[in-house]
């Protein structure tokens, strides 16, 4: 096997190259779910990537990190990008949720314009409590053939809590 520097693989995500997603705490719960869905996933090249798994950089740590791909047909008119919101995961709506990123095919083409065909989309979603949870970044592990590769995503997310100071109002940087 043969493992790539991270970034150099044919895996792209349509997003703005970095960012941050805030959700404040719903009033009465101790314990909450909050999903973030930003990153569609495309290839940039014939080759198909599989996905291995997601590895976060947190800054405080959730009770449970759970990753997921939802594939959605462009022509469900529930079909648009999750964001943040406070939601499990079994409340997404729209689309098939696989549970388990490991072994997603990456078929779709990376488009040139916006979304104007059916698409994959890596939903994150923590549950927290009092403390919240927060994730600085992230790498994507994936594979084509026997060649292993890692793409960077530097997006924050973060569930509001006491121990994520300046947390608030959901914000873009």
């Amino acid at each position: 096997m043969v493992e790539h520097a991270i970034d150099e693989g044919p895996l792209n995500v349509r997003a703005a190259p970095e960012g941050s997603l805030s959700l404040d705490a719903p009033a009465g719960k101790k314990q909450w779910d909050a999903t973030f869905g930003y990153r569609v996933l495309c290839r940039t090249g014939d080759d198909v990537p599989v996905l291995d798994d997601v590895l976060y950089q947190y800054a405080a740590r959730p009770l449970e990190t759970v990753t997921s791909v939802r594939h959605v047909d462009i022509d469900d008119p529930r079909a648009e990008i999750t964001g943040a919101r406070v939601l499990s995961l079994e409340d997404v709506r729209g689309g098939e949720v696989n549970r388990d990123v490991s072994g997603v095919r990456v078929e779709m083409r990376c488009p040139d314009d916006g979304l104007s065909e059916d698409f994959s989309e890596l939903l994150t979603t923590m549950t927290v409590g009092p403390q919240g949870g927060a994730i600085e970044s992230s790498e994507i592990a994936y594979h084509v053939g026997e060649e292993k590769y890692r793409l960077r995503v530097d997006w924050a997310f973060a569930a509001c809590g006491v121990e994520i100071p300046g947390c608030g109002r959901p914000k873009v940087r």
